[in-house]
């Protein structure tokens, strides 16, 4: 199965419905979202992703789940540029865990042996290699 990382930036998006989705998840076990995911136009349905905060002071993994949708293209989520006619593409996700917090800080992903992927990508549907997302995988599986 392959692994993506999606990025979610609350000064680009403020995602309102956190509050609700994390009771989603405490309440039924899971939640669906959709989620742009960057310009990546194939993303097999069932893939692992991880969601990763960026652009605060709290940045980290803060979720995990699957994908549950095929690609496709839709008005952008930024406000500005779906005001101009842009699209943009995505997935619904179904995550399975999700944190206001950082359960794995980006400090411990950029020592060893994490420190060999890059973390920071401004925008989703990034490939992670095999070999790493297996150290993830259970890194994530050790803390949830």
């Amino acid at each position: 199965m392959e692994t993506f990382l999606y990025t979610w930036n609350p000064k680009r998006w403020p995602w309102s419905e956190l509050e609700e989705d994390l009771r989603r998840i405490h309440e039924f076990g899971s939640v669906n979202i959709r989620w742009s995911c960057g310009s990546r136009r194939k993303l097999p349905v069932g893939s692992r992703i991880f969601l990763i905060r960026v652009g605060t002071n709290q940045n980290g993994i803060i979720g995990s789940g699957y994908t549950t949708s095929k690609v496709f293209y839709d008005t952008h989520w930024g406000k500005d540029k779906a005001l101009r006619g842009l699209k943009a593409h995505y997935t619904y996700l179904r995550f399975d865990v999700l944190s206001k917090s950082p359960l794995i800080s980006l400090d411990e992903l950029q020592k060893l042996p994490f420190s060999v992927f890059r973390w920071t990508y401004e925008n989703s549907g990034v490939r992670i290699p095999d070999e790493m997302a297996d150290l993830l995988e259970r890194e994530w599986v050790a803390r949830t």
